[in-house]
């Protein structure tokens, strides 16, 4: 039905495809035409084609264009895995790293590099790729080749933690993926190192209250939340408003003692574990309702020579008063904000009373102002 022309040196790539059709034909509600074409050899890596095509109808011009992606190479498949996400110092982690080409093209001239982290040391012999070139230097893991298409190679290795770090501290382990024609790809694995954590060690108050005067039980609850057992030592001097009793100290595991004003405990943590130094103390009467008291005392890891604060603060009992108003016709009560019950402030100094100011008289005393009248009530 239609007659093709040869190239056109003026348009893209000196190549077009014309359709005219016969003399005589008949007008129709639409046409189909396809062709194919080839990529050149040489053509780069993922290069973005554009195919317009021009329809001319009378004097009206219309353009339709067709996008296309040439020799595609996608490396965005690719992962790094790591085989835990908890390590301990002396522990070892296996490490996994999957380049995928989800494209069209060979990858040619691949590349990855892969720097451990400063706290992991490359555990000789470990590291093993599927295809490929790729050695070890330095604690830099590094391959080198071509990655066909709808292709993909592994690597793995393992690395062990040579230090000791502050519990749930992040090991980031960046891989950088290259290959011609194509942006730099990363991915990344994060571990993190474990070790002993007595920071959450706090105060308990006995859970109510206390009102000035009042006796109740002072517990140091010792806590470890790390994966590794440490011997601990903790410390503890009472502040001025507390008061310990004679003969109350005690705790469940380890050795508690007093060393003159100080309450010490010596012992093991396991992990996760929780360790209760009790003693019953006396608030003072001279506190003051609402006032707050910090008791501050310290652990030692003797693990790791760290030293972790243990501080928390009560307040002694505030008295509040709540009016509330009932009676008929009020539905539900009614509440009125809280207020606070706290000794009057002292008295102000007095304030000397301005005088009054003194009326102005009117400019001529004759005129004076009509008083208005009062309105009587009907029937007075």
């Amino acid at each position: 039905t239609y007659q093709c022309k040869g190239s056109n040196p003026k348009l893209r790539d000196r190549m077009a495809v014309e359709f005219l059709p016969p003399a005589g034909a008949l007008p129709a509600t639409g046409a189909q035409v396809s062709f194919q074409t080839t990529a050149k050899l040489n053509t780069p890596i993922n290069s973005l084609i554009t195919n317009t095509v021009t329809i001319r109808s009378g004097q009206e011009t219309y353009t339709r264009t067709a996008a296309l992606l040439v020799r595609s190479v996608d490396l965005t498949a690719s992962t790094k895995t790591a085989s835990r996400s908890d390590l301990l110092p002396g522990q070892s982690v296996a490490y996994t790293l999957t380049i995928v080409n989800r494209g069209v093209a060979d990858a040619q001239q691949s590349t990855l590099s892969d720097a451990l982290p400063a706290a992991l040391t490359y555990a000789p012999a470990s590291l093993v790729c599927s295809s490929g070139l790729c050695n070890e230097s330095g604690g830099v893991i590094s391959w080198q080749g071509a990655l066909p298409s709808a292709g993909s190679v592994s690597l793995t290795y393992s690395a062990t933690l040579n230090s000791v770090l502050p519990d749930r501290t992040p090991l980031t382990n960046t891989v950088e993926i290259r290959s011609s024609g194509l942006a730099d790809l990363r991915r990344a694995a994060v571990v993190y190192a474990r070790s002993t954590n007595l920071s959450a060690s706090l105060f308990d108050f006995g859970g109510r209250p206390n009102e000035p005067g009042d006796r109740f039980t002072l517990s140091a609850l010792l806590r470890n939340t790390g994966l590794q057992s440490t011997a601990a030592d903790f410390t503890l001097r009472l502040p001025a408003e507390l008061s310990y009793l004679p003969n109350t100290l005690r705790c469940g595991v380890g050795n508690c003692r007093l060393d003159g004003e100080r309450i010490l405990w010596s012992g093991t943590l396991p992990p996760r574990g929780l360790v209760a130094v009790q003693m019953d103390v006396q608030l003072s009467s001279a506190v003051v309702s609402g006032q707050r008291i910090r008791v501050q005392g310290e652990m030692v890891d003797q693990t790791f020579g760290l030293t972790h604060p243990v501080s928390s603060e009560m307040r002694v009992a505030l008295h509040m008063m709540i009016p509330l108003l009932e009676g008929s016709g009020i539905e539900p009560p009614l509440f009125l904000p809280l207020i606070e019950h706290r000794p009057p402030p002292p008295p102000a100094a007095a304030t000397p009373l301005s005088p009054l100011p003194t009326p102005t008289p009117p400019a001529n005393p004759s005129i004076l102002p009509t008083p208005t009248p009062t309105p009587t009530p009907a029937g007075g």
